[in-house]
């Protein structure tokens, strides 16, 4: 299930896309198709079942600058029962 493509498209129509919506919208690619610029992401989640069906597609918000996400390790172990 990997977007590459997607990804990759979506990174070479970012430029006109800031340009003409702005930040904030968002967008649904599958392969090197934009299905469209929606408000809000349930638009464009119900835009891209109803064009695609329950298959891979890439939704994601038009953005200049991506956030960088971090994420702490948290150590697991087992936890013994009382007795």
């Amino acid at each position: 299930m990997s977007l590459e493509i997607e990804i990759e498209y979506y990174n070479e129509l970012l430029p006109e896309l800031l340009k003409e919506h702005g930040e904030g919208k968002f967008v649904i690619i599958k392969w090197r198709e934009l299905l469209g610029v929606f408000d809000t992401n349930d638009e464009a989640y119900g835009a891209g079942l109803n064009a695609y069906g329950v298959v891979s597609f890439l939704l994601r918000p038009i953005r200049e600058v991506e956030p960088i996400l971090v994420f702490r390790q948290v150590p697991v172990g087992y936890v013994y029962p009382r007795r």
